[in-house]
Protein backbone atom coordinates (compact mmCIF):
# COMPACT_ATOMS: atom_id res chain seq x y z
CA UNK A 1 0.00 0.00 0.00
CA UNK A 2 1.33 3.43 -1.04
CA UNK A 3 2.02 5.98 1.61
CA UNK A 4 -0.53 8.08 -0.49
CA UNK A 5 -3.35 5.69 -0.39
CA UNK A 6 -2.46 5.28 3.34
CA UNK A 7 -2.91 8.91 3.76
CA UNK A 8 -5.70 9.02 2.07
CA UNK A 9 -7.40 6.32 4.19
CA UNK A 10 -6.33 7.82 7.36
CA UNK A 11 -7.90 11.50 6.06
CA UNK A 12 -11.52 9.46 5.20
CA UNK A 13 -11.25 7.81 8.48
CA UNK A 14 -10.70 10.77 10.51
CA UNK A 15 -13.67 12.53 8.21
CA UNK A 16 -15.83 9.56 8.70
CA UNK A 17 -15.46 9.04 12.82
CA UNK A 18 -15.93 13.10 13.24
CA UNK A 19 -19.45 13.30 11.84
CA UNK A 20 -20.74 10.10 12.93
CA UNK A 21 -19.41 11.52 16.37
CA UNK A 22 -20.79 14.86 16.33
CA UNK A 23 -24.62 13.01 14.92
CA UNK A 24 -24.08 10.61 17.89
CA UNK A 25 -23.53 13.35 19.67
CA UNK A 26 -26.68 15.26 18.43
CA UNK A 27 -29.08 11.97 19.53
CA UNK A 28 -27.40 11.51 23.01
CA UNK A 29 -27.15 15.20 23.51
CA UNK A 30 -30.98 15.21 25.03
CA UNK A 31 -30.16 12.23 27.11
CA UNK A 32 -26.71 13.24 28.51
CA UNK A 33 -27.95 13.69 32.04
CA UNK A 34 -29.75 10.80 32.03
CA UNK A 35 -26.71 8.59 30.57
CA UNK A 36 -24.27 10.08 33.27
CA UNK A 37 -27.08 9.63 36.18
CA UNK A 38 -27.14 6.07 34.98
CA UNK A 39 -23.13 5.41 34.85
CA UNK A 40 -23.06 6.67 38.13
CA UNK A 41 -26.17 4.79 39.48
CA UNK A 42 -24.29 1.45 37.72
CA UNK A 43 -20.88 2.47 39.34
CA UNK A 44 -22.97 3.03 42.58
CA UNK A 45 -24.36 -0.14 42.43
CA UNK A 46 -21.66 -2.76 41.25
CA UNK A 47 -20.84 -4.40 44.25
CA UNK A 48 -24.26 -5.32 45.06
CA UNK A 49 -24.61 -6.61 41.26
CA UNK A 50 -21.37 -8.41 42.03
CA UNK A 51 -22.99 -10.49 44.92
CA UNK A 52 -25.99 -11.08 43.06
CA UNK A 53 -23.74 -12.28 40.43
CA UNK A 54 -22.06 -15.21 42.74
CA UNK A 55 -25.08 -16.14 44.26
CA UNK A 56 -27.01 -16.56 41.04
CA UNK A 57 -23.59 -18.23 39.68
CA UNK A 58 -22.74 -15.75 36.85
CA UNK A 59 -26.36 -15.73 35.27
CA UNK A 60 -26.31 -11.92 34.41
CA UNK A 61 -29.37 -10.61 33.53
CA UNK A 62 -31.03 -12.53 36.60
CA UNK A 63 -28.12 -10.70 38.51
CA UNK A 64 -29.11 -7.67 36.71
CA UNK A 65 -33.02 -7.53 37.22
CA UNK A 66 -32.46 -8.85 40.86
CA UNK A 67 -30.42 -5.55 41.93
CA UNK A 68 -32.47 -3.47 40.27
CA UNK A 69 -35.67 -4.47 41.85
CA UNK A 70 -33.90 -4.69 45.31
CA UNK A 71 -32.43 -0.85 44.91
CA UNK A 72 -36.25 0.14 43.63
CA UNK A 73 -37.71 -1.88 46.84
CA UNK A 74 -35.00 -0.56 49.51
CA UNK A 75 -35.07 3.26 48.35
CA UNK A 76 -37.04 3.82 45.46
CA UNK A 77 -40.75 3.20 47.12
CA UNK A 78 -39.95 4.86 50.59
CA UNK A 79 -39.03 7.65 48.46
CA UNK A 80 -41.83 8.45 46.45
CA UNK A 81 -43.63 8.07 49.64
CA UNK A 82 -41.78 10.37 51.22
CA UNK A 83 -41.94 12.86 48.53
CA UNK A 84 -45.30 12.87 48.99
CA UNK A 85 -45.56 13.47 52.20
CA UNK A 86 -43.02 16.16 51.84
CA UNK A 87 -45.28 18.00 49.18
CA UNK A 88 -48.06 17.79 51.30
CA UNK A 89 -46.58 19.33 54.03
CA UNK A 90 -44.67 22.34 51.98
CA UNK A 91 -48.65 23.01 50.79
CA UNK A 92 -49.78 23.11 54.61
CA UNK A 93 -46.54 24.81 56.05
CA UNK A 94 -47.63 27.60 52.99
CA UNK A 95 -51.39 27.26 54.09
CA UNK A 96 -50.50 28.10 57.69
CA UNK A 97 -48.52 30.99 57.62
CA UNK A 98 -51.07 32.41 55.66
CA UNK A 99 -52.97 31.96 58.72
CA UNK A 100 -50.83 33.09 60.95
CA UNK A 101 -50.56 36.37 59.72
CA UNK A 102 -54.52 36.69 59.90
CA UNK A 103 -54.15 35.71 63.48
CA UNK A 104 -51.45 37.25 65.12
CA UNK A 105 -52.49 40.83 64.98
CA UNK A 106 -51.24 41.66 68.38
CA UNK A 107 -47.42 40.74 67.08
CA UNK A 108 -47.91 42.61 63.45
CA UNK A 109 -49.39 45.72 65.17
CA UNK A 110 -45.86 45.32 67.78
CA UNK A 111 -43.79 45.02 64.30
CA UNK A 112 -45.43 47.64 62.75
CA UNK A 113 -44.24 49.94 65.73
CA UNK A 114 -41.08 49.04 65.66
CA UNK A 115 -40.35 49.54 62.38
CA UNK A 116 -42.13 53.16 62.27
CA UNK A 117 -39.91 54.11 65.14
CA UNK A 118 -36.85 52.79 63.01
CA UNK A 119 -38.48 54.68 60.17
CA UNK A 120 -38.57 57.90 61.90
CA UNK A 121 -35.34 58.09 62.58
CA UNK A 122 -33.87 56.66 59.08
CA UNK A 123 -36.87 57.89 56.98
CA UNK A 124 -36.66 55.57 54.41
CA UNK A 125 -40.23 55.51 53.22
CA UNK A 126 -42.59 58.95 54.07
CA UNK A 127 -45.77 55.87 54.72
CA UNK A 128 -47.07 55.07 58.10
CA UNK A 129 -46.14 51.02 57.97
CA UNK A 130 -49.38 49.73 59.34
CA UNK A 131 -50.08 45.54 60.09
CA UNK A 132 -52.54 45.57 57.24
CA UNK A 133 -49.50 46.46 54.88
CA UNK A 134 -46.92 44.22 56.69
CA UNK A 135 -49.69 41.25 56.32
CA UNK A 136 -50.87 42.82 52.55
CA UNK A 137 -46.29 42.49 52.02
CA UNK A 138 -45.81 39.17 53.54
CA UNK A 139 -48.70 37.64 51.29
CA UNK A 140 -47.71 39.18 48.04
CA UNK A 141 -44.35 37.40 48.78
CA UNK A 142 -45.80 34.34 49.42
CA UNK A 143 -48.16 34.35 46.62
CA UNK A 144 -45.52 33.89 43.76
CA UNK A 145 -43.87 30.97 45.97
CA UNK A 146 -47.79 29.42 45.94
CA UNK A 147 -47.66 30.01 42.03
CA UNK A 148 -44.43 28.68 41.33
CA UNK A 149 -45.55 25.41 43.85
CA UNK A 150 -48.12 24.92 42.21
CA UNK A 151 -46.81 25.68 38.43
CA UNK A 152 -44.20 22.59 39.92
CA UNK A 153 -47.04 20.44 40.62
CA UNK A 154 -49.06 21.27 37.40
CA UNK A 155 -45.72 20.81 35.54
CA UNK A 156 -45.11 17.38 36.40
CA UNK A 157 -48.74 16.46 35.83
CA UNK A 158 -48.57 17.22 32.56
CA UNK A 159 -44.94 15.61 32.12
CA UNK A 160 -46.07 12.70 32.64
CA UNK A 161 -45.40 10.60 30.03
CA UNK A 162 -41.80 12.69 29.33
CA UNK A 163 -41.03 11.34 33.24
CA UNK A 164 -42.46 7.69 32.69
CA UNK A 165 -40.25 7.41 29.32
CA UNK A 166 -36.87 8.82 30.86
CA UNK A 167 -37.69 6.32 33.91
CA UNK A 168 -37.87 3.61 31.53
CA UNK A 169 -34.93 4.30 29.18
CA UNK A 170 -32.91 4.72 32.62
CA UNK A 171 -34.19 0.99 33.43
CA UNK A 172 -32.87 0.15 30.11
CA UNK A 173 -29.76 1.77 30.08
CA UNK A 174 -28.82 0.25 33.83
CA UNK A 175 -29.39 -2.78 32.79
CA UNK A 176 -26.99 -2.29 29.67
CA UNK A 177 -24.22 -1.11 31.51
CA UNK A 178 -24.06 -2.79 34.57
CA UNK A 179 -23.10 -6.58 33.02
CA UNK A 180 -21.12 -4.69 30.57
CA UNK A 181 -18.43 -2.43 33.35
CA UNK A 182 -15.66 -4.93 32.99
CA UNK A 183 -16.04 -4.88 29.24
CA UNK A 184 -16.44 -1.10 29.33
CA UNK A 185 -13.44 -0.80 31.28
CA UNK A 186 -11.19 -2.88 29.06
CA UNK A 187 -12.28 -0.68 26.21
CA UNK A 188 -11.30 2.53 27.51
CA UNK A 189 -8.04 1.02 28.37
CA UNK A 190 -7.56 0.34 24.82
CA UNK A 191 -8.73 3.43 23.37
CA UNK A 192 -6.18 5.36 26.02
CA UNK A 193 -2.62 6.10 24.63
CA UNK A 194 -1.58 6.12 28.50
CA UNK A 195 -0.03 3.31 30.12
CA UNK A 196 -2.69 0.86 32.14
CA UNK A 197 -0.76 2.08 35.00
CA UNK A 198 -1.81 5.61 34.52
CA UNK A 199 -5.50 4.71 33.04
CA UNK A 200 -5.34 1.99 36.50
CA UNK A 201 -5.13 5.72 38.60
CA UNK A 202 -7.41 7.94 36.74
CA UNK A 203 -10.11 4.88 37.03
CA UNK A 204 -9.42 4.29 40.47
CA UNK A 205 -9.95 8.10 41.39
CA UNK A 206 -12.93 8.84 39.56
CA UNK A 207 -14.49 5.90 40.59
CA UNK A 208 -13.62 6.57 44.57
CA UNK A 209 -14.65 10.30 44.05
CA UNK A 210 -18.20 8.88 42.50
CA UNK A 211 -18.51 6.18 45.52
CA UNK A 212 -17.48 8.63 47.62
CA UNK A 213 -20.14 11.31 46.71
CA UNK A 214 -23.11 8.38 46.95
CA UNK A 215 -21.88 6.45 49.50
CA UNK A 216 -20.18 8.64 51.69
CA UNK A 217 -21.34 12.74 51.22
CA UNK A 218 -24.82 11.27 50.53
CA UNK A 219 -25.11 8.59 53.45
CA UNK A 220 -23.74 11.27 55.67
CA UNK A 221 -26.02 13.78 54.96
CA UNK A 222 -28.88 11.71 55.20
CA UNK A 223 -28.03 10.62 58.52
CA UNK A 224 -27.30 14.29 59.87
CA UNK A 225 -30.65 15.29 58.15
CA UNK A 226 -32.83 12.41 59.45
CA UNK A 227 -31.32 12.26 62.98
CA UNK A 228 -31.66 16.16 63.55
CA UNK A 229 -34.81 16.02 62.39
CA UNK A 230 -35.84 13.17 64.80
CA UNK A 231 -34.77 15.30 67.47
CA UNK A 232 -37.26 18.46 66.87
CA UNK A 233 -39.87 16.04 66.16
CA UNK A 234 -39.38 14.44 69.88
CA UNK A 235 -39.49 18.18 70.86
CA UNK A 236 -43.00 19.04 68.68
CA UNK A 237 -41.27 21.49 66.05
CA UNK A 238 -44.28 21.44 63.43
CA UNK A 239 -43.06 21.03 59.97
CA UNK A 240 -40.15 18.40 60.48
CA UNK A 241 -40.27 16.93 57.32
CA UNK A 242 -39.92 19.66 55.68
CA UNK A 243 -36.92 20.94 57.79
CA UNK A 244 -35.17 17.25 57.42
CA UNK A 245 -34.99 17.54 53.65
CA UNK A 246 -33.81 21.17 54.03
CA UNK A 247 -31.07 19.66 56.15
CA UNK A 248 -30.05 16.54 54.44
CA UNK A 249 -29.61 19.38 50.96
CA UNK A 250 -27.82 21.90 53.21
CA UNK A 251 -25.61 19.16 54.63
CA UNK A 252 -24.54 17.54 51.01
CA UNK A 253 -22.96 21.07 50.44
CA UNK A 254 -19.29 21.56 52.51
CA UNK A 255 -19.19 23.79 55.15
CA UNK A 256 -22.68 24.70 55.47
CA UNK A 257 -24.76 21.64 57.02
CA UNK A 258 -27.66 21.13 59.59
CA UNK A 259 -26.67 23.93 61.93
CA UNK A 260 -28.38 26.75 59.58
CA UNK A 261 -31.94 25.36 60.70
CA UNK A 262 -31.14 23.93 64.12
CA UNK A 263 -29.42 26.98 65.36
CA UNK A 264 -32.29 29.36 64.66
CA UNK A 265 -34.69 26.69 65.44
CA UNK A 266 -33.18 25.84 69.08
CA UNK A 267 -32.98 29.72 69.29
CA UNK A 268 -36.32 30.41 68.66
CA UNK A 269 -37.60 27.86 71.23
CA UNK A 270 -35.77 29.06 73.95
CA UNK A 271 -37.02 32.60 73.28
CA UNK A 272 -40.52 31.22 72.56
CA UNK A 273 -40.57 29.72 76.34
CA UNK A 274 -39.45 26.17 75.25
CA UNK A 275 -35.87 26.87 76.86
CA UNK A 276 -34.71 23.29 77.88
CA UNK A 277 -35.72 21.81 74.74
CA UNK A 278 -33.86 24.90 72.46
CA UNK A 279 -30.57 24.23 74.67
CA UNK A 280 -30.81 20.34 73.90
CA UNK A 281 -31.35 21.09 70.45
CA UNK A 282 -27.98 23.76 69.90
CA UNK A 283 -26.21 21.09 72.29
CA UNK A 284 -27.30 18.01 70.10
CA UNK A 285 -26.21 20.19 67.08
CA UNK A 286 -22.87 21.17 68.35
CA UNK A 287 -21.74 17.62 69.85
CA UNK A 288 -23.44 15.12 68.57
CA UNK A 289 -24.44 15.96 64.92
CA UNK A 290 -21.51 17.84 63.78
CA UNK A 291 -19.20 14.71 64.73
CA UNK A 292 -21.03 12.50 62.38
CA UNK A 293 -19.33 13.72 59.78
CA UNK A 294 -16.15 12.73 61.32
CA UNK A 295 -17.04 9.21 62.73
CA UNK A 296 -18.61 7.93 59.38
CA UNK A 297 -16.13 9.63 56.92
CA UNK A 298 -13.49 7.65 57.33
CA UNK A 299 -15.49 4.37 57.23
CA UNK A 300 -17.52 5.09 54.04
CA UNK A 301 -14.94 7.85 51.64
CA UNK A 302 -11.67 6.29 50.21
CA UNK A 303 -8.08 7.64 50.69
CA UNK A 304 -8.24 7.89 46.88
CA UNK A 305 -11.32 10.10 46.89
CA UNK A 306 -9.93 12.62 49.17
CA UNK A 307 -9.95 16.47 47.70
CA UNK A 308 -10.03 19.80 49.92
CA UNK A 309 -12.86 21.28 51.07
CA UNK A 310 -12.43 24.02 49.19
CA UNK A 311 -11.65 23.01 46.06
CA UNK A 312 -15.01 20.78 46.88
CA UNK A 313 -17.04 23.29 47.59
CA UNK A 314 -15.52 25.50 44.40
CA UNK A 315 -16.49 21.98 42.47
CA UNK A 316 -20.27 22.11 43.38
CA UNK A 317 -20.68 25.55 43.75
CA UNK A 318 -19.30 26.38 40.27
CA UNK A 319 -20.81 23.04 38.82
CA UNK A 320 -24.35 24.16 39.71
CA UNK A 321 -24.43 27.65 37.51
CA UNK A 322 -22.85 24.88 34.75
CA UNK A 323 -24.41 21.42 35.77
CA UNK A 324 -27.74 22.33 37.55
CA UNK A 325 -28.33 19.65 40.35
CA UNK A 326 -26.07 17.43 38.92
CA UNK A 327 -23.08 19.25 40.22
CA UNK A 328 -22.57 17.22 43.13
CA UNK A 329 -21.82 14.04 41.36
CA UNK A 330 -19.91 16.36 37.70
CA UNK A 331 -18.24 18.71 39.86
CA UNK A 332 -15.85 16.70 42.24
CA UNK A 333 -15.62 14.08 39.37
CA UNK A 334 -13.88 16.82 37.38
CA UNK A 335 -12.23 18.60 40.61
CA UNK A 336 -10.65 14.86 41.28
CA UNK A 337 -9.76 14.45 37.20
CA UNK A 338 -8.15 18.00 36.64
CA UNK A 339 -5.79 17.19 40.51
CA UNK A 340 -5.10 13.26 39.36
CA UNK A 341 -3.85 15.09 35.97
CA UNK A 342 -1.67 17.61 38.25
CA UNK A 343 -0.33 14.83 39.85
CA UNK A 344 0.63 12.74 36.67
CA UNK A 345 2.32 16.13 35.34
CA UNK A 346 4.44 16.38 38.08
CA UNK A 347 5.16 12.54 38.49
CA UNK A 348 5.84 11.43 35.05
CA UNK A 349 5.35 14.57 32.02
CA UNK A 350 7.62 17.23 34.17
CA UNK A 351 10.52 16.13 32.64
CA UNK A 352 9.52 16.55 29.01
CA UNK A 353 8.28 19.86 29.59
CA UNK A 354 11.06 21.35 30.57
Amino acid sequence: MSAKRRHLEVVFFVLVFGVSLYLVWLIARPFLNLIMLSVVFSVAVYPIYTRMLKLFRGHTQVATWLTLILVLVVIGIPLYFFSLAVVAEMRGFHDGLLRLLHQQNNLLDEAARMLNDVNGKVHFTNDTITATTLTDQIQGMLKPAGSIFAGHLLSIGTKTVNIITQGVLFVILVAAILPSVTTIKKLMFRLSPYDDRIDQKYTDRVLAMTRAMLRGTVVIALVQGVYSGIVLWLFGVPYVLLLTVAMVLLSLIPVVGTVFVNLPIGLLMILTGNVFGGIVVILNQMIVVSNIDNVLRPMLVPKEADLHPALLLLAIFGGLKVFGPFAFIYGPVIMIIFTTTLELYLDEFKTEFS
